[in-house]
């Protein structure tokens, strides 16, 4: 399958825009809700939501030849995995909805 450069580029985009204002190193989760500022406005910690971006972001990363960002991001995505198996799950495996942290 041949994708358009263009694509690459808005995939790209919107690659930068994770890793640069929505994935949170301190908290190894998302922001959930930004100001129009890109600033957070929410403690509060979606993992069902962590755990579905980290590996949409890796696959979205895939498909664009030589992204500079890969490891990085690979990074960001393990540690954001790690904070769902820490903080965001029972005992049983469960993963919680929603958590203020």
């Amino acid at each position: 399958m041949v994708i358009p450069t263009d694509h690459y580029t808005r995939i790209k985009k919107l690659l930068d825009v994770f890793v640069n204002l929505i994935i949170s190193d301190e908290r190894e989760s998302l922001h959930n809700f930004l100001s129009v500022t890109c600033n957070p406005r929410s403690d509060s910690v979606s993992f069902g939501h962590d755990i579905e971006a980290s590996w949409l972001l890796i696959e979205a990363s895939n498909v664009i030849p030589r992204c500079e960002e890969h490891g990085l991001l690979k990074e960001k995505c393990r540690n954001i995995c790690e904070g769902v198996l820490h903080r965001g799950m029972d005992e049983e495996m469960v993963v919680f909805l929603r958590k203020a942290i």
